[in-house]
């Protein structure tokens, strides 16, 4: 790197004020992924879209998106790019939003290669409409777990492009994502220094049949609320079945998921591990290490105890200051308002989680010019 490129990015990074790693980008309507999904597959989709498996629980509101952030000229919040500018980026002081979808169940889809089709025009689109042509912007690539040779073809066909900061999958799965099938997916991600981010969605539709190891729950503040059981069975299988250890550099951000659960997880893992190690002769060291060093989480949506100081113990157990990512979920009814997060944090601590920690995960792709 030329004395001058360091000096350039040093200088955006000192301009750099917040990261948000969760903005939902969504299109007008399935029309405008028809140029990209070619005459079979739109054909298969048509207008109305795929038919992806629908929940059955939904919050008062009926769907997810806050209303006061609905764009009157379209009647969506989050399918204008220079709309979201105006009321992300300039309003809350964002330097950069991370695109995060709007097909959150893609994964847990029962027609493997549809959902292949749809994943791969999403990106393109993502690219075309919000990545290259805004420079606050910076893009994921959708990939479906349950096809893995899509997947690493997809990572390899766009692990170099200079918008791309992660690959992206979502939480609904027929099994926890350590186990081998997955692992060329983990592997091609890490080859081109690309952070893979789990995203909550599609629990308890498709071939993800139930949200909880109980069964289905029967409200939608049920769901909501156990939805981090997902997030340790991936996170768990990861360690155990040693992806971590074969894969040193690779590292795996939890979005929507909260982190009360994270020291519990690390703490029972530890236990266990320690009377039954025999199992997992491949584990070079206590599960928490391979947790610490290799998971981050993003904030949103952030546990309230009743006690601020809570928080900021929990924040010390998971090594806050290296692991927690600022999140808003815009545009969704629980969005984190930045202007009043963490008001009760150290500014140093702040400074971590609203840019630092998204810095360290993604690094210098975060700075580069996306064309």
């Amino acid at each position: 790197m030329t004395l001058s490129v360091i000096e350039t990015t040093s200088q955006r990074k000192s301009t750099l004020r917040l990261i948000d790693c969760d903005v939902h980008q969504e299109f007008h309507s399935w029309e405008d992924l028809r140029p990209y999904l070619g005459p079979a597959w739109w054909e298969r989709i048509g207008p109305k879209g795929p038919p992806f498996g629908r929940r059955a629980y939904e919050n008062v509101r009926g769907h997810i998106i806050s209303e006061d952030m609905i764009n009157p000229a379209t009647g969506k919040a989050a399918d204008d790019p220079e709309w979201v500018k105006r009321e992300l980026i300039e309003k809350y002081g964002v330097s950069i939003g991370v695109m995060t979808s709007n097909i959150l169940s893609l994964s847990s889809h029962t027609n493997i290669a549809l959902a292949s089709a749809v994943a791969r025009a999403y990106n393109d689109w993502t690219l075309d409409v919000w990545v290259r042509p805004h420079s606050e912007f910076k893009g994921s690539i959708i990939v479906n777990p349950q096809d893995p040779d899509f997947s690493v073809a997809e990572i390899e066909r766009l692990g170099d492009d200079p918008g791309i900061v992660q690959v992206l999958i979502f939480s609904g799965s027929n099994n926890p994502y350590g186990q081998p099938r997955f692992f060329r997916i983990w592997e091609a991600a890490a080859h081109y220094g690309l952070p893979v981010a789990m995203h909550s969605g599609g629990e308890s539709v498709g071939i993800a049949l139930t949200n909880t190891p109980a069964g289905p729950v029967s409200y939608y503040v049920e769901h909501h609320a156990l939805q981090t059981q997902s997030a340790m069975a991936h996170v768990v299988s990861l360690v155990m079945e040693g992806v971590f250890e074969r894969l040193p550099t690779f590292k795996f951000l939890v979005i929507e998921e909260g982190i009360s659960w994270v020291p519990h997880v690390m703490w029972r893992l530890d236990k266990d591990y320690k009377g039954n190690r025999s199992e997992c002769p491949w584990l070079k060291r206590l599960p928490s290490e391979y947790i610490h060093d290799h998971v981050r989480y993003s904030s949103q949506p952030i546990d309230e105890p009743q006690k601020p100081e809570y928080l900021l113990q929990m924040f010390d157990m998971i090594d806050a200051a290296h692991t927690l990512l600022y999140a808003s979920d815009y545009p969704h009814w629980d969005f984190d308002n930045p202007k009043m997060a963490f008001k009760d944090v150290p500014a140093d601590l702040r400074e971590r989680i609203f840019v630092g920690n998204a810095l360290d995960l993604y690094g210098d792709r975060l700075l580069a010019s996306n064309r």
